[in-house]
């Protein structure tokens, strides 16, 4: 049973410090960009784990190509957000200081008093003075100790083309990536990983370079093929994808916890090199390498949510779930080329600093909080239609008792509250005030993570 589904029980521990020749660790693009987005201790960390196995790196030709592409954006909008946060915190000094007035202004007219106007005054004008000089000492002595910790956010992918010399994947042709499209419209189409979840955000964006141009939804599909066929080529036995972007399509996660790769993948790629799939983070990469814990926060993203992850309810986990007594529920069960080049294109000192650039950042940032918005939408009608399932599984062919008639209330309750928040997701309002617009995001999490919490503890009342 264990040889015909391997890939559900083969769990080799790997020895970083001691790595054999049969293993290849392949680097992701948005790794590599963590050179501009680490402090300057955590990207030391990042380049000497690299060297330690340097021997047994290598990058696929479109991850290197992504990272090229998109390297400008990470350290304008690391430049632009340093500059703009000063900036944005001395505009809102008005506010408060309107705020202050206003309440003086109330107070002081209750008082009757012949020096009043003159004490008022005076108290105003020190308020402002006192709290420009305190913003721009704070920011000054402060906040500029969280700015120093990444230092001049420069291009140093010099330093990465040495290392990363005659490591990187052959350029394919016109030809393999249209037939790997053609490939990943089948697959994208039935969920089957990797990359279809980037299907919705990247649409038809299409990367041109050279004498190439590819699908940007198809990135990751283009990236596997790469690995697999470096993996059979090089006769590699263990292979190791080091990305911060592992999303569902890439891993399996239950209850909070990253199990591991997607067992699809995993045998894809044994039967097509006989070689093991392993995947981690850049933290716990560098843990690895060096034998030091890493803090997982070296890599993290903002989110305006629990960082519980949330239950992927599909129609196993619905059968299963309808079919046991409710309230007993605890578990369920190559060729080298361009070498040198490739890291050396675009040139940092070609970006021009002015203010049309720093238009084009906000916009970018603005465009972010609308796929942000988005993104949360789908994943609404995602759980609205998974709890209307469950709803109706718990109805069918059931006699309601008392429990599970609550339990089923709670169901419902859950819907109309998904219901509404779906409009409110798409409207203007939110569209165009990002306080109120996170205020529902935060709303549609909350309600996510309830709905956990009632699928793990039926039982509990006091939840929800």
């Amino acid at each position: 049973m264990k040889e015909m589904f391997r890939e559900f029980y083969h769990k080799e521990e790997i020895d970083f410090r001691n790595l054999s020749e049969d293993t290849l660790i392949v680097i992701d693009a948005n790794v590599l960009l963590h050179i501009f987005r680490f402090s300057i201790e955590s990207r030391k960390k990042l380049f000497n784990s690299l060297e330690k196995v340097s021997d047994n790196l290598w990058v696929p030709y479109i991850a290197a190509l992504e990272f090229h592409f998109n390297k400008q954006s990470v350290i304008r909008g690391i430049k632009i957000k340093k500059k703009n946060f000063g900036n944005k915190l001395e505009k809102s000094i008005p506010k408060l200081t309107n705020v202050f007035n206003e309440e003086m202004d109330n107070f002081g007219s209750l008082i009757r008093s012949t020096d009043e106007n003159e004490v008022r005054k005076n108290i105003k004008e020190s308020f402002n003075e006192k709290l420009n000089k305190f913003v721009n000492s704070f920011i000054r002595n402060e906040v500029e100790k969280e700015f120093s910790l990444i230092g001049d956010v420069d291009d140093t992918s010099n330093h990465l083309a040495e290392l990363m010399l005659a490591k990187i994947g052959a350029t394919p042709s016109q030809n393999y990536i249209d037939s790997i499209e053609n490939e990943g419209i089948k697959r994208y189409a039935i969920e089957f990983p990797p990359g279809y979840m980037d299907e919705g955000e990247k649409g038809d964006e299409i990367r041109k370079y050279g004498e190439i141009e590819y699908h940007t939804k198809f990135g990751d599909l283009l990236i596997w093929k790469d690995i697999i066929g470096k993996a059979k080529e090089g006769g590699y036995s263990k292979v190791i994808f080091v990305s911060d972007d592992l999303k569902e399509d890439w891993i399996y996660e239950t209850k909070g916890e990253k199990v591991g790769p997607r067992a699809e993948l995993k045998k894809e790629l044994y039967d097509e090199s006989n070689a093991d799939l392993y995947t981690m983070g850049s933290a716990r990469f560098i843990s690895e390498v060096t034998g030091e814990e890493q803090d997982t926060n070296i890599t993290k993203t903002t989110h305006y949510y629990s960082q519980h992850s949330y239950l992927n309810l599909n129609n196993e986990l619905l059968n299963n779930f309808s079919q046991i007594p409710l309230f007993e529920l605890n578990e369920t069960d190559s060729e080298i080329t361009d070498r040198f080049d490739q890291f050396t294109l675009f040139d940092s000192g070609s970006v021009i600093e002015n203010e049309e650039s720093e238009e084009f950042y906000t916009q970018h940032d603005h465009d972010r909080y609308l796929k942000e918005l988005n993104d949360t939408n789908k994943e609404c009608n995602k759980l609205n239609w998974q709890i209307r399932e469950l709803r109706n599984r718990l109805y069918k062919g059931k006699d309601i008792n008392n429990k599970r008639l609550g339990f089923v209330r709670k169901l419902i309750k859950m819907e109309l509250e998904l219901q509404s928040l779906k409009g409110d997701l798409v409207g203007d309002e939110a569209r165009n005030n990002k306080d109120f617009g996170r205020t529902l995001i935060t709303k549609f999490y909350n309600i996510k993570l309830n709905f956990e919490n009632l699928i793990l503890n039926p039982d509990n009342s006091n939840f929800y």
